[in-house]
């Protein structure tokens, strides 16, 4: 009995931490952000500061994301995706590289990229 009754507890302490993980995943695969979980990645390791200079496939992306944000998502709902999926990484996105990217990739950026940005103000953000 005893140990059922511990089973219990622990059961009813973990469930709903389970359960805000399993949501938060369900709302972030809802969220339309498929495209850039897709193309972003590809410049991480220049982002973060890997890589010396940006992979040809990650201008090809910021070139994608780009058009989606003119044509499609919309700035604000990239930056929001970019937030989410950059909110842990470690190492962080770094300023320098992220002021170079579209100088690499000979472009400008239609959508913010930051860790630290609030993308709630932005046009496109629904």
């Amino acid at each position: 009995m005893g140990h059922m009754f511990g089973f219990l507890m622990i059961f009813f302490l973990v469930a709903p931490s389970v359960l805000a993980i399993a949501a938060k995943h369900d709302q972030l695969a809802e969220s339309g952000c498929q495209p850039v979980f897709d193309d972003f990645p590809y410049c991480m390791e220049f982002l973060v500061g890997v890589k010396p200079e940006p992979p040809p496939e990650c201008c090809i992306h910021v070139w994608k994301l780009n058009r989606l944000a003119k044509h499609g998502m919309g700035p604000g709902r990239i930056c929001w995706c970019i937030e989410c999926m950059v909110r842990d990484v470690k190492p962080e996105l770094m300023a320098s590289r992220i002021d170079a990217l579209p100088i690499f990739c000979r472009t400008h950026l239609s959508f913010p990229i930051s860790v630290h940005m609030d993308c709630s103000n932005l046009h496109g953000f629904d």
